[in-house]
């Protein structure tokens, strides 16, 4: 459970900080993510049940997000990379 004000309404999610690392942790394979160019537009999603620490609540009203330290991972699906609709119209080509 993220930890919100009553009266906040923003998404429940926010961003772990080791990105360096997150790849391999959650089973994304790093020779997939370098076949993909600037140009491709793409989400990597799953699910998982995880531990983290010293999270951090984004309080700014503009673009921004929380973020916090992946401890542990309990358990996870088999990521998937999907194109994601491309803002400018048009096919994302992942």
């Amino acid at each position: 459970m993220i930890p919100r004000p009553k009266l906040d309404a923003r998404s429940a999610w926010f961003c772990l900080n080791q990105s360096d690392q997150l790849f391999a942790r959650f089973g994304v394979q790093k020779t997939l993510l370098e076949a993909l160019t600037e140009n491709d537009i793409c989400g990597i999603s799953g699910d998982a049940r995880i531990t983290i620490s010293n999270y951090i609540r984004y309080a700014g009203q503009s673009e921004g997000s929380d973020s916090a330290r992946l401890l542990k991972i309990h358990t996870r699906t088999v990521p998937v990379i999907t194109p994601v609709k491309n803002p400018q119209g048009g096919d994302a080509s992942c």
